[in-house]
């Protein structure tokens, strides 16, 4: 993705004239890049029953994004939404709408089954920066001298989904389920889905080393192992974009040796090095220690909150307007980040509860003893939390290809960049979702270490 293609801002007046190519997509969304641009790419809204004409849910992605998670990190520099640039989200014509579905078609056609329930209907779209798309890498290239030098490098992007790196703290979890303050959740997980058939073997990759801050030694180590074991077990956590011209392209492949062995790029343990580095700058570690945090605000887990009687008022029509992105934006607008989150990071409200509650399995009557603010409150840091636990990081670098030649101190040369992706605010219509999973997990885990 070298800046030979068109960067030209994206408005209403030139958008329907522009060509489309599938990038990926999500539970909500689906990614195109726009052709012959490095900068921009174009997120729809996938299919749904409701508010298939209207802006809303994709404005309530890019507004609750921008007002409030960026805000809570602290920063823009991680952003990909350009809310500085005016007013992102448009209206795109019914031919380009269907351009966009025969796109989608396209890969239908090319693997079976992986597309066949993906359609868009919403015209409404936003323009955001690339993820893929890095100042710092294009900046360094332009400084070589020669076209020669350029090429020497190969160019990609790993998006990683790294899942919660945080053990539960809660006062409410039973004894039974204890193990939930041992073993992440993740590694619970991997359990459920052998069961399931949905993998082939358990993955040895676990959030907690992704999250490790104890210290620089130790995190160094850990960064490198969770970092490995995500290349020798991706499952869907960790992909590739393989960045050559103006296109970004999903590599389908999850024997990345091989893809770097493909590009010249023999010494893998080097790969892993470099992307150490990165993760391991003060850049990220900034950014990975507020997201931390964000995920501590899962302050009872869902299994306290399912004793507390919390989904069940978050579900009542009295109260779900309190759950609503607007209504949020708006508290947080009004009465800022503090007073409508509390404390970003791990709270001692277990404390707090616990002076009111008797501290055993019996919450028949643990709601009535929080005041409605306390249950909004704690509601809405699980729903946080939910979104920090399963967003993305898109980092996008170079590698010389010419690689048995590389030393230490030129791997910390190397230019990168570090962006977030996949903000989406969590619903309570989830919570009932959640609860079955929870106990679905927790089932397998009691299963697999009976014998069954």
């Amino acid at each position: 993705m070298n800046d030979n293609g068109n960067n030209d801002k994206i408005d209403a007046d030139n958008i329907n004239d522009n060509t489309f190519k599938y990038l990926s997509h999500g539970g909500k969304h689906i990614i195109f890049e726009i052709c012959n641009n490095t900068k921009y790419i174009l997120r729809c809204s996938r299919s749904s029953a409701v508010n298939n004409n209207s802006n809303k849910p994709i404005n309530n992605y890019v507004r609750f994004s921008t007002d409030i998670f960026e805000k809570i990190l602290g920063t823009t520099t991680y952003s990909t939404l350009m809310q500085s640039h005016g007013n992102s989200i448009m209206k795109i014509n019914s031919n380009t709408l269907k351009k966009l579905n025969n796109e989608i078609l396209s890969k239908y056609n090319s693997d079976n089954n992986k597309y066949n329930t993906i359609t868009i209907d919403n015209p409404y779209v936003n323009i955001e920066l690339n993820a893929h798309y890095s100042k710092e890498v294009n900046d360094f290239l332009q400084q070589q001298t020669s076209e020669t030098n350029v090429n020497k490098y190969h160019r990609f992007s790993i998006e990683i989904k790294p899942k919660s790196g945080v053990l539960c703290r809660s006062h409410l979890i039973s004894m039974k389920n204890k193990i939930k303050k041992e073993k992440s959740i993740y590694q619970l997980q991997q359990i459920l889905k052998l069961k399931k058939k949905k993998i082939d073997q358990i993955s040895k990759y676990d959030p907690i080393d992704f999250f490790h801050f104890i210290d620089d030694d130790k995190q160094n180590v850990n960064m490198k192992k969770a970092l490995k074991n995500l290349f020798d077990n991706p499952q869907n956590n960790i992909n590739i974009f393989s960045i050559e011209n103006s296109t970004v392209e999903n590599v389908s492949t999850t024997n990345f040796k091989e893809y770097f062995k493909s590009n010249n790029i023999n010494n893998y343990e080097n790969i892993i090095n470099h992307l150490t580095n990165i993760l391991m700058s003060n850049k990220s570690q900034i950014l990975l220690k507020q997201i931390y945090n964000i995920q501590s605000m899962d302050d009872f887990d869902i299994e306290g909150l399912v004793k507390l009687k919390l989904p069940t008022f978050a579900l009542n029509t009295a109260n779900v307007l309190n759950f609503k992105v607007d209504n949020i934006i708006n508290d947080v607008n009004n009465d800022g980040i503090d007073k409508t989150f509390g404390k970003i990071g791990s709270m001692n409200i277990n404390s707090i509860i616990n002076e009111k509650i008797k501290e055993d399995d019996d919450h028949d009557n643990n709601n009535n003893v929080l005041s409605n603010s306390e249950k909004i409150k704690i509601i809405r840091r699980f729903l946080l939390s939910k979104t920090a636990k399963d967003l993305s990081l898109v980092i996008t670098t170079i590698y010389p290809i010419d690689n048995e030649t590389v030393n230490a101190d030129e791997l910390e040369t190397l230019p990168f960049s570090i962006k977030i992706i996949d903000t989406d605010f969590k619903p309570i219509d989830k919570f009932n979702e959640w609860i079955q999973k929870d106990l679905n997990i927790m089932n397998a885990y009691f299963e697999e270490k009976e014998g069954k």
